[in-house]
């Protein structure tokens, strides 16, 4: 019985021992760790959204906006400018079945359509003229001491200006068209000014001399005529310095004088010279006389 228990003790002995040994000497197992699905998650998302990401941004911006763009614009200026090309203008100017301006009327052809407007001596609105005179500036005038005339002139400008050498203004008549020897009053040369119609002019009279002689000027009128005979009527603008004061000009007419003029004395008013008014404008001999009697501003039409 004693030997039995004995034997049993050292067999559990024996067992334990070599558990002990086995589990001492052999390779330990890792702890079980549960899943953290946070942790796990993350590295695989990050790796895959990287990836996935990247290419697909690259990919899909680089190519749709580089085709789309060079596609489109090539397209559509190559297109546009082909139909431009396509569509001449008209010159409705060039062949008279395809405009209705009057036979006396200029065509001016524009972008879109085109305009009439009536030849100078014709009003109207350009589709129907009708013949009136050319548009004409005329005067009476006298000269006294005509033997030492020097120089006169007429000239138009335009009515933002009142210096007639500022290189604005044209001279429509010089010295061989106002030589006068009479000492009565005359009717003074038909100068057609049809070339400023529709615009704001001055007009101006210029006269210079050194002791030359004594220009006087009345009854301005501008109306129509064919050049031949004066106006009919002077409806555009007349004048005979009827609102003058003795020696003084109107308040809307100006002397003026030129740069090369050596005396003190202008152009002023005679009450003892006129023709049909009390008074008219003059200018006497002086020293070195370079002067210009400048108009109001004439709407012309």
């Amino acid at each position: 019985m004693l030997c039995t228990r004995f034997v049993s003790w050292s067999l559990f002995l024996l067992a334990s021992a070599f558990a002990v040994f086995v589990l001492g000497c052999g390779q330990q197992a890792p702890p079980y760790i549960l899943p953290d699905s946070g942790t796990g998650n993350t590295d695989t998302d990050s790796d895959s959204d990287s990836d996935t990401d990247s290419d697909t941004d690259s990919d899909t911006d680089s190519d749709t906006d580089s085709d789309t763009d060079s596609d489109t614009d090539s397209d559509t200026d190559s297109d546009t400018d082909t139909d431009t090309d396509t569509d001449p203008l008209v010159d409705e100017c060039a062949d008279s079945l395809l405009n209705n301006c009057d036979p006396n009327a200029t065509c001016t052809d524009l972008p879109v359509g085109y305009e009439c407007d009536c030849n100078p001596g014709y009003t109207g609105n350009g589709f129907t003229c009708t013949w009136v005179g050319y548009l004409t500036l005329t005067f009476q005038e006298k000269d006294w001491y005509s033997s030492y005339y020097y120089e006169h002139n007429i000239l138009v400008g335009p009515a933002s200006s009142t210096d007639p050498e500022d290189g604005s203004w044209t001279v429509i008549a010089d010295g061989p068209d106002l030589v006068i020897t009479s000492s009565s009053f005359i009717q003074g040369p038909l100068l057609d000014i049809s070339s400023w119609s529709g615009q704001a002019i001055r007009i101006a009279f210029y006269y210079t001399g050194n002791n030359a002689d004594k220009w006087y000027v009345e009854d301005i009128c501008i109306g129509y005529s064919d050049l031949s005979t004066p106006p009919s009527s002077c409806p555009v603008f007349s004048d005979g310095f009827d609102s003058a004061t003795p020696t003084a000009l109107p308040s809307d007419w100006l002397g003026v004088s030129g740069s090369s003029d050596g005396d003190t004395d202008n152009w002023r008013t005679s009450t003892s010279e006129y023709v049909s008014s009390p008074t008219s404008a003059c200018i006497d001999y002086g020293y070195n006389q370079d002067d210009y009697l400048v108009s109001p501003s004439i709407t012309l039409p």
